[in-house]
């Protein structure tokens, strides 16, 4: 069993071959849930969207805050160094 998260069935489970059919696999696929409805649809990928967008201005933050904490190291062995001289 798998999950979807296309647009078009965004949480979606399905059943099908563990082996795709270009490897040798027979090919099988059944829908498990029912089909939702439009709005449902829309409402899970809009939050999907929201949480892929917190995700990634998340990773941004974390870079920046590294990059902050690298350069501060820098300067503060800059300035023992300077003072030792």
């Amino acid at each position: 069993m798998k999950t979807s998260w296309t647009q078009s069935n965004p949480g979606r489970r399905f059943l099908c071959c563990k082996t795709s059919k270009a490897r040798g696999g027979c090919g099988y696929f059944r829908w498990y849930d029912d089909e939702m409805s439009a709005q449902a649809r829309r409402v899970i990928w809009g939050l999907l969207k929201r949480v892929k967008t917190y995700e990634l201005e998340r990773n941004r933050s974390r870079k920046v805050w590294m990059i902050c904490i690298v350069v501060g190291m820098i300067l503060a062995t800059w300035i023992y160094v300077t003072k030792l001289s």
